[in-house]
């Protein structure tokens, strides 16, 4: 079973009433299980438009994906670039990372559980009471 599946996508973009800019042009992939994949090229070359893609966040003009067998009901997260720009300043840490099972129904205090939960499994150091701009990256 593979973990995530493109079959022809497709995706373009208006520019204006006339005009489309194709980005992505039957892309079809496959990444099994255990896979480390990385995208990479020049700006604009539609990076940010697969991850948007298989992020559910977009649809595609054509094709399918599929992640574990599974038509993608848009289950899959990623952290932006500028991740700085995508976090709540006002939320502790533990909070930006538990948003996504509170949106998918969880309480608030569930959530929590599952996010501690899940650093302690995967032995992550996180300040999980402090406030992003707390931890960021200072040496730029």
């Amino acid at each position: 079973m593979s973990l995530l599946e493109l079959k022809n996508i497709s995706k373009s973009y208006l520019i204006n009433s006339k005009e489309k800019l194709e980005v992505l042009q039957d892309i079809s992939f496959t990444v099994e299980d255990g896979q480390f994949v990385t995208f990479f090229g020049p700006n604009g070359c539609g990076k940010t438009t697969l991850l948007n893609l298989i992020a559910g966040l977009i649809k595609p003009d054509n094709g399918i994906i599929k992640v574990n067998s599974k038509e993608n009901k848009g289950n899959i997260g990623y952290v932006f670039q500028n991740y700085d720009e995508s976090l709540f300043p006002w939320e502790k840490n533990i909070d930006n990372i538990s948003f996504p099972l509170r949106l998918k129904g969880f309480s608030f205090k569930e959530s929590r559980k599952k996010v501690l939960k899940f650093i302690e499994e995967l032995d992550l150091i996180v300040n999980t009471e402090s406030y992003p701009y707390q931890v960021a990256d200072k040496s730029n």
